[in-house]
Formats: C-alpha cells, structure tokens, sequence
C-alpha cells in the first residue's frame, strides 16, 4: 500500500492554525511501481477514515527544556478532528470540485485579516504589533518572550512571530499524489518557448532572446530625483502602517477617510493615492463577497477635493482658516447634528481642540487632573488611539503645559 497526501495550513482569525489534508490510499503494482492503481478491496475509504481519527488522538511529541517551563511542553493534535470521505463529482456530500475549491481558498488566507503585517516583526515595530491589550497582540508577545531561548526551535519562533509562530509552507504534498513542481516547471518553460517562437535557442534548455543594451549611466540623474527617493526609504522606514495593523471588521469608512487624508498630509502624489485606494477596495470587496462585511467602507468620495485643498493650503496656509469664531460653533454643531443620538461631546471635542491646537489623540487622553484651573494650562500626557480590542493609550513622550480656554 501507498499513502500520498496534500495538506494547506489555515490562519484562523482567532490566530490558531487549521491543517486541510486530503489522504489517498493506492495498491502498489510490482510490474509498473509509478502507477496508481486501486487498494485491496479490505482498505475502503471508511477504514482509512477511521485509523487518521486514532491516529491524530494518539501521536504527541515533547519540546525541549525551557526556562518557562522546565519539562516542556506535550504538542499534540486538537479534538477538531473530523475526517470525511471525499467522493467523485456528481455524488456525495463532500466531492473532489468541493475539496479542490475548499483548499484553493484557504491557500490564499494569511495573517493579514487579524491584524498581523506579512513582513517580519522586527525590534522597531514589536511594540506597535505586541500588545498586551489585544488577543492577538500577546501571541505575538508570546513568540517573542519565549524565542529567546537557545535552541534553534524556539528562536525560529521570534523570526516568525508575524505567522504566530508557524514556520511551515502553506502547503505541501507527498510526491506521489499528483505532479511534481519538476513537472510543472518544465510545462511553464515550453509554454513561455511557444510564446516567443522567434527566439533563437542554442539548445533545448536555454532561451537566449537578442537584444541592444546601451550604457546610460548610474546613481540618479538630478539632485531633485535623490532627494525623492531618500524621502521615500525614510518614510518607508518608518514602518507606520496606515490600516494594515487593523484587522478588517475594523476598517471603517471613518479610518479609510483619515489614511487618505494622513497620505494627502504627507505629500503622497494623486498616483499613489488613487492606486493605493485600488488596491484596498478590492480587497475589500473579497471580503463583502466572502460575508465578513456588509458594505464595502473603502469606497470614499471627495478626497481628490481635498487634494486640492491641500494644494492650496501649501500655497496659502491661512486660506483654510477658520473665519472666526462664530464659524468654529456652526463646524461644532454641525458634527453634533449628524452624530449617533446627537452627543453634544463631539462639539466640545471640536471646539476644545481648536483652542487648544491639539490632535483628537491628545484630547481623547485627557484626565481631569491634567488641567489646572487656578492658571488654565493644560499638560498633555497621554495619547488615546483606536486599536484592534478598542482603543489604546500610551504616555506622551513630550509633555508640555498647553493653554486652555
């Protein structure tokens, strides 16, 4: 007998792992061994059920020591186990179209919806991705805490703290159950050859396609051009995500709206704003069809006005201003009059702000007893900022009295 498999790794929003295999079970011809032929009629698809049941419920292995916990840690296969019997097409519950498009899309999943960056979680940014106050935060945290041990399995768990921990390939297959990627290589050279049947090949494994080069130069061409890309690698280095820190229930039409007025504010061209909305609302409407949301919230209107309103506020900072102060309570009354159960806060938050030049952040972090009222100064201490369990707050790094009318 011959057991073949193919198994996807699923990320779950609740951060654990889910495998999807698909097992099959050959006879072994002794004249034609790379053929598949059928199993002993003895070895059913049920039988083969059965024993992956007993099987998961019974393997185990044990960790190494760690200073956490001295004897390890026993690893073994959670009780959603739940084998089914995979059928032909046109009968069954569970046929070989369904399994195939099952596993198509979770192969396409990573840890992206639950808030996690597909680039490594580095020493700069694992403050921003480890908090405490979110679930998926202390995985994250978790990974880190105990990657620094010496052994090279847990400190593959700090390089890998942007997976949760999961180093594996998102999806593996033993070699007899279906074609090689040997195989599929070579079906993708010959068709790349037949795209370019004028190239001339000197033989059958290399494609040499004639052309002209010319030296043009290196480095930059104007001190204009360096500057640009020195702007970019910095802001890049910054390492300041906009939305993809926040998992997608969270993404609102509030928080797309304050990104593209946070890229319009950095001086990002209309290119890589329009581009860069694109690219979101498609993803987003995945997610519309997938269920996960009712509406698709990166669908904005009107940021190419406020483009342009930016443009004009470099040119001429004061033309934005606020008329006076009659202007600021109709702005205030206005955000009251289209707000949840009109909250008369939103306008003292508005009409606070103002007067104070301050960021909703700062006053969102405002204590009772950060005001004096003996000289009516504020100190500003803290910052309050939406985060994935809710919101979060964190001490201002430079705190200083400001006056409060």
């Amino acid at each position: 007998m011959k057991l073949s498999y193919a198994k996807v790794a699923e990320f779950q929003r609740r951060g654990l792992i889910h495998f999807h295999a698909v097992f099959r079970l050959d006879g072994h011809d002794p004249v034609h061994p790379e053929r598949s032929v059928p199993p002993g009629p003895a070895f059913t698809a049920e039988v083969l059920a059965e024993v992956i049941q007993q099987v998961a419920s019974t393997t185990w292995f044990a960790t190494v020591s760690h200073p956490a916990k001295p004897r390890g840690w026993d690893i073994a296969w959670g009780a959603q186990v739940d084998p089914r019997v995979v059928r032909l097409t046109g009968g069954g519950e569970v046929t070989d179209t369904k399994v195939a498009a099952y596993l198509a899309k979770y192969a396409t999943k990573s840890t992206e919806p639950v808030g996690v960056p597909p680039g490594r979680i580095t020493a700069r940014n694992a403050s921003i991705y480890a908090d405490p106050g979110t679930y998926e935060g202390r995985l994250i945290a978790a990974c880190l805490r105990l990657g620094v041990h010496s052994h090279e399995d847990f400190r593959a768990l700090r390089r890998w703290a942007h997976m949760f921990g999961y180093r594996g390939h998102f999806a593996i297959k033993s070699r007899r159950y279906s074609t090689t990627m040997r195989a599929l290589r070579a079906a993708r050279r010959d068709w790349v050859r037949r795209q370019q049947p004028t190239a001339r090949r000197e033989n059958d494994g290399t494609v040499i396609t004639v052309t002209d080069l010319r030296w043009a130069g290196r480095g930059w061409r104007t001190t204009g051009d360096a500057l640009l890309a020195l702007s970019a690698a910095a802001r890049a280095r910054e390492q300041r995500p906009a939305l993809a820190h926040l998992p997608l229930r969270m993404i609102t039409n509030g928080a797309v709206d304050r990104a593209v007025h946070g890229w319009i504010a950095e001086q990002c061209s209309r290119s890589t704003v329009k581009n860069s909305l694109a690219v979101l609302i498609r993803v987003m409407e995945q997610a519309v069809r997938d269920g996960i949301m009712d509406r698709n919230p990166a669908r904005v209107i009107g940021w190419q006005r406020d483009y342009q309103r930016a443009e004009d506020e470099l040119d001429d900072p004061r033309s934005l201003a606020l008329p006076d102060w009659q202007a600021l309570c109709d702005l205030a009354a206005a955000l009251v009059a289209r707000s949840a159960d009109h909250f008369e806060g939103w306008g003292d938050v508005v009409i606070f702000a103002a007067c104070t030049a301050a960021r909703i952040g700062e006053v969102s972090g405002i204590w009772c007893v950060d005001i004096d009222r003996d000289a009516w100064t504020w100190t500003v201490r803290r910052q309050t900022t939406p985060a994935p369990a809710g919101s979060s707050t964190r001490a201002q790094k430079a705190s200083g009295p400001a006056p409060s009318h």
